[in-house]
Parts: structure tokens; sequence; C-alpha cells
């Protein structure tokens, strides 16, 4: 029986590495919108403390509401790079998912082609298996055939007419 052999195995092995490779890069993205959208809410829920902390004074002078004032601006401002961060980073995971879904479609082409050959190798197996068999059988057949001694013809025809 001869091995099975699947030329494209060392692609396949490429692709699945490509793939891997895809899918990390989309995980990383996610992982990073995940990271920036929690401190876009951090940043937000900051901003409504130390507006509730201020509502709350009794007493408030200039000078803490021009330090207010700029610390809410620091917070509008880093909340604005925290969206834009997200924004790109959306484009990037917008752009990343095609590549993940070409890199699976390359796998599961090459995939089934291999399995289309394991298939066919395997047929070809067993139709060597039953070619083997049937000349086992005939060989055996033939054997018994041969070992076991038949009376001429002519002889029984001779105690027939006697």
């Amino acid at each position: 029986m001869k091995r099975l052999e699947f030329r494209l195995e060392t692609v396949l092995r490429l692709r699945q590495v490509q793939l891997e490779t895809e899918q990390a890069k989309l995980h990383r993205l996610l992982a990073e919108q995940q990271r920036i959208s929690a401190s876009l809410e951090n940043v937000l829920a900051e901003r409504g403390e130390a507006k509730a902390f201020v509502c709350n004074l009794t007493q408030v002078e200039s000078a803490e509401l021009r330090i207010m004032s700029s610390f809410l601006l620091g917070l509008e401002a880093r909340a604005g790079t925290f969206r834009r961060h997200l924004e790109e980073n959306a484009r990037s995971i917008q752009e990343q998912r095609p590549r993940v879904m070409q890199a699976d479609r390359s796998v599961r082409l090459l995939t089934k082609l291999r399995e289309k050959k394991v298939d066919e190798w395997k047929h070809e197996v067993d139709r060597e298996i039953e070619m083997t068999a049937q000349e086992a059988w005939s060989s055996a057949q033939h054997l018994r055939k041969a070992s076991s001694p038949e009376p001429p013809q002519k002889s029984l025809n001779a105690l027939k007419r006697s």
C-alpha cells in the first residue's frame, strides 16, 4: 500500500499559521478597543464626579472654579483623544476582519482538498485490500483443488460399464 501523500501539506501549515497570525491581530485590536472604551468610561465618570463635587460645594471661590474648569477641559481633551483612538481602532478592526475571513477561507479550502485526497486514498487502499483478499481466496481455492485427489474420468466410466 502506498503512503498518503498530500503535496499541499506545507502550504496548508503555512496558511494555518497565517490564519493564527491574523486572528491574533484581530484579538489584540479587540482587546485594545475594550481597554480604550474602559478608559473613556473612567474619564466620563471622573467628569461626572467632578461636576457633582462642585454642585455640592456651599462656598465656591473663583480660583476653585478656574481649577475645576481646567480639570474638566483636561478631561474633555482626554475623552476626545480616547474617542479618536476608538475610531481608529474601529477602522483597524474593520480592515482586519476581512483578512481573517480570507485566511480562514484559504485554510478551509486546503483542508477540504486534503480531506478529498484522504477519501481517495482510503478508497484506493480499500480496493487494494479487496484485490489482495480475492487473490488470497483464489489461491486458497486453487491449492484446495490441487491437494484433493480427484478420480480420473476414465476409471469412473470403466467402473460404471462393469
